[in-house]
C-alpha cells in the first residue's frame, strides 16, 4: 500500500486467482450433496460396482430410507442459480458465468469475464486534453483500477433473458442453502440410523 501511495502499480494477479477459486467454491459447495449421499444414503458409484449389496441387509433398508427423503429435499439445493452455474462450468463452457464491472478514474467502463480480463491500470484516455489544469501525458501517472463486491455479477437465463445479480447476494445464499442442507441430513441420520453402524464410503 505504501507503493501504491506513492504511484506504483501492484499487479497481485487477482483475476487468476479470483475465478479459479469461484470455480473451486462452486464444485465443493455442490459436492456436499454427493458427500452426504455416500456417507449416509446410496452412493451410485456403490450400486454400479455392487458394493452396495456386499452391506448388511439393515445398512441396506437404513440407507435407502434416508436416501428416498434426503431425494426431495436435495432436489431444491439442485435448482439453485449456483448449483446450475456449476455445471454450466464443469460440464457446458468451461467457466462459470459471471462477469465484473468496473468504471475508472477517468469514467471509461471495463467489462470482463472469466475468458476476458480487464486491465490492472488505467491513464488518461488520448488524445490529451487541452486543459492545462491536468498534467502532459509524459506525466501522467497509471491509476489501478480498484474493484468491491459490488463490481461482480452472475449471470443466468430467467424467462428467455438474461438478468445480472449482485455475485455476493448469491454466494451467500448457496452458503446457507448449503447449510440448511447439512442440517437436515444430520436430522435423517439421527432418525434413520441413530446408533446403528454405517459402512465408510470406499476410496476406490
Amino acid at each position: 500500500m505504501a507503493l501504491m501511495a506513492d504511484g506504483a502499480v501492484a499487479d497481485y494477479l487477482w483475476q487468476r486467482r479470483f475465478y479459479a477459486n469461484f470455480d473451486a467454491f462452486l464444485a465443493m459447495t455442490r459436492s456436499i450433496a454427493d458427500i452426504i449421499q455416500s456417507c449416509f444414503g446410496i452412493d451410485p458409484v456403490l450400486q454400479n460396482n455392487n458394493a452396495f449389496k456386499n452391506l448388511s441387509a439393515s445398512e441396506q433398508t437404513r440407507r435407502g430410507q434416508f436416501q428416498r427423503k434426503f431425494k426431495r429435499i436435495y432436489a431444491k439445493f439442485k435448482k439453485l442459480p449456483l448449483s446450475d452455474a456449476r455445471n454450466v462450468s464443469l460440464h457446458r463452457i468451461g467457466a462459470p458465468p459471471i462477469d465484473v464491472i468496473a468504471v475508472g478514474f477517468w469514467g471509461q467502463t471495463y467489462n470482463g469475464t472469466p475468458l476476458t480480463t480487464i486491465p490492472t491500470t488505467e491513464t488518461l484516455p488520448f488524445p490529451a486534453t487541452d486543459d492545462p489544469a491536468l498534467p502532459p501525458p509524459a506525466t501522467r501517472r497509471p491509476n489501478t483500477i480498484r474493484l468491491t463486491w459490488n463490481n461482480f455479477g452472475f449471470i443466468r437465463q430467467l424467462n428467455g433473458k438474461l438478468v445480472r445479480t449482485p455475485l455476493r447476494a448469491e454466494c451467500m445464499n448457496y452458503l446457507e442453502a448449503a447449510r440448511i442442507l447439512v442440517a437436515q441430513a444430520k436430522g435423517l441420520s439421527n432418525t434413520i440410523h441413530g446408533n446403528d453402524p454405517l459402512t465408510p464410503p470406499r476410496l476406490d
